[in-house]
């Protein structure tokens, strides 16, 4: 025989109504309540109708993500970390990569498929993502920032970070530089871009060769390959994420130099990898998992009451000194 709620409810010791709650609002009923109630559910087996839930409560108890480029380090983090989150709070997550289904993630939210989406993969340039803001949904950008209208976001401090580079590396004399960035319709990438360029600027120092390496990793390793065969090295490579410093690092390997004694890389975003002793790779820091705990808590919160305010969150980042700059110290 299927369990139902009502099974569920007499072996936990509470009503029906609040076996729905746990279901539905965890957040309003007690931790005690809840272990008990979700003991009791495990013990018996019992999955909830999610066709039920959504006529009772009009939620699907989905959240869709959209991203970018799947295979990038960062984005597999932020991922985890709202899979968890979300998960703990009763919903499913469907990701989309917009490069391959952005016309999906517009559909399913213009039918109400999901309960409200996060993006990460905001493209000043493509007409079709703004449709995403037009469905009324509940929405948080995440890594990103929408130049135009109110929306709740959380990134780092993009522009900071760039500065940050821009003083290391002129306190340590490196002037002859190159730019990495990703697309350049991209908020993150523009920022970075920015203030790398002031703080140059503000030094005293010419502004950097920029390639477009398209926040993937074959993308900069061709083009970083390109310039090594026509320029040879510059003093640094600075790179709008890690996952392009990677290719990077392969491609100044490939070309018979050596990091960091020809030239100095230094990526963005500090994901688990850059650490690795092969890689060793010097970068800017930014919490993804607390980026991704903050921006699944506003979506909840808007779920919840569509009438909260949107808020523009910016965390602080540091520079993670590693080999790939020779560890050379940084005095700010």
């Amino acid at each position: 025989m299927v369990p139902t709620s009502r099974d569920v409810a007499q072996a936990a010791g509470v009503s029906q109504a609040t076996v729905s709650r746990v279901l539905n609002r965890p957040e309003s009923v007690s931790q005690k309540t809840r272990e008990r109630v979700q003991a009791a559910i495990q013990a018996l087996g019992y999955h909830p109708h999610s066709g039920a839930i959504a006529m009772k409560t009009q939620r699907t108890k989905t959240i869709g993500v959209v991203v970018s480029e799947l295979s990038n380090p960062f984005f597999q983090e932020i991922f985890e970390t709202l899979s968890q989150v979300f998960s703990k709070a009763g919903s499913r997550v469907i990701v989309w990569d917009s490069a391959l289904h952005e016309r999906d993630a517009i559909r399913a939210l213009q039918e109400r498929s999901v309960d409200g989406v996060i993006i990460s993969a905001w493209d000043e340039g493509a007409q079709e993502m703004r449709g995403i803001f037009e469905t009324g949904l509940p929405l948080v950008l995440l890594n990103r920032t929408a130049p135009k209208g109110s929306f709740d976001s959380v990134t780092s401090d993009n522009h900071g970070g760039g500065k940050l580079v821009a003083n290391y590396l002129h306190q340590h004399g490196k002037e002859q530089l190159v730019f990495i960035q990703g697309n350049p319709h991209a908020s993150t990438s523009m920022e970075r871009l920015n203030g790398f360029q002031t703080g140059l600027q503000a030094l005293g120092q010419q502004s950097p060769t920029v390639l477009d390496g398209e926040f993937s990793f074959e993308e900069s390793f061709a083009v970083t390959r390109d310039f090594l065969d026509q320029h040879g090295a510059p003093d640094a490579f600075f790179c709008a994420n890690d996952y392009m410093a990677f290719g990077v690092l392969n491609a100044v390997k490939a070309a018979g130099m050596s990091v960091p004694e020809d030239v100095w890389v230094i990526g963005y975003d500090n994901v688990n990898q850059s650490c690795w002793p092969i890689l060793d790779l010097t970068t800017v820091r930014q919490d993804s998992h607390q980026m991704a705990r903050l921006g699944a808590q506003k979506l909840l919160n808007q779920i919840e009451d569509p009438t909260t305010p949107a808020v523009k969150t910016i965390l602080p980042v540091q520079l993670e000194i590693r080999g790939s700059s020779e560890n050379a110290p940084f005095n700010h």
